[in-house]
């Protein structure tokens, strides 16, 4: 590293690709609190890379595929708030332990199977967007100790279904972004949150009743469904919802006691149901 001040707190570093970071390059910026890394190579397997970061409270990774992670990088930055563009081959199931004032988290994986206990030391987790293609299964308690998520966007190709205990302790949603090719979402998935928006896209197959325990729901956006299926009325806080609209949809099955359909090419809304507190 140049020879730069200890007492300096913000470093930008992604704009030079060529800069060589080793483990104890950041050693002595005991005051750094916010840290955007390059895209050079960067020893994340070194537990000392974030030695002594007691003041960090962002850190900004450059989205690039890292094959290998040290368990303990986390452990010296207690304060970190926001972790953004951390992508990672297999992610350590205690990684996440030490950062109990986390808030927010932009996060890709590549492995097929999330740990359960991955966020459960993250009690102040407010904004979560989890891209996990190759995962199998999403466990059911993976967000039970994260009582104050408000904004999550999961995009999971590969998982079947979700079960519907996923969101129980998710009452203070309010945004929820869905997507999976091969994803069945049944009935009453999303939770019992007040004035949770929603968008569901590219999804294999939704029964409207996935929605129905939302309590005065803001705007839900539908898009791409292959299989639409009405096992009931679609009703929402009391309210029943008479119509449905489509867009961009490749709707090629409509089955059971769905209301009329429109189709539109819009991007705006599916079901829009507006309620006034």
């Amino acid at each position: 590293m140049p020879d730069i001040p200890a007492h300096f707190e913000d470093f930008l570093l992604d704009g030079n690709p060529q800069l060589a970071i080793h483990p104890d390059s950041f050693h002595r910026f005991t005051y750094m609190k916010f840290l955007k890394l390059p895209e050079s190579s960067v020893p994340y397997s070194d537990q000392k890379l974030l030695q002594n970061k007691t003041n960090l409270l962002e850190i900004q990774f450059p989205n690039q595929k890292i094959t290998e992670i040290s368990p303990e990088l986390f452990t010296n930055t207690n304060r970190l708030e926001v972790v953004e563009g951390l992508v990672v081959s297999d992610l350590p199931s205690r990684i996440f332990y030490p950062l109990t004032n986390l808030r927010d988290l932009h996060l890709r994986t590549y492995q097929s199977d999330i740990p359960e206990e991955i966020f459960s030391h993250n009690v102040a987790l407010r904004d979560l967007v989890l891209q996990a293609n190759n995962m199998n299964t999403i466990p059911d308690g993976l967000f039970s100790q994260n009582p104050q998520l408000k904004n999550v966007t999961l995009e999971i190709d590969s998982v079947l279904g979700i079960s519907k205990s996923i969101f129980v302790n998710s009452t203070g949603l309010n945004w929820l972004a869905l997507s999976g090719r091969q994803l069945s979402l049944g009935c009453s998935v999303l939770p019992a949150a007040y004035k949770l928006s929603s968008r569901v896209s590219d999804v294999n197959e939704l029964d409207a009743c996935t929605f129905s325990r939302v309590e005065y729901p803001g705007s839900i956006v539908l898009s791409r469904i292959e299989h639409l299926t009405c096992s009931g009325e679609i009703q929402m806080s009391n309210q029943i919802v008479n119509e449905l609209s489509v867009t961009e949809s490749h709707l090629t099955e409509l089955a059971g006691k769905c209301p009329p359909v429109t189709q539109t090419r819009r991007i705006i809304v599916l079901i829009q149901v507006l309620f006034a507190t």
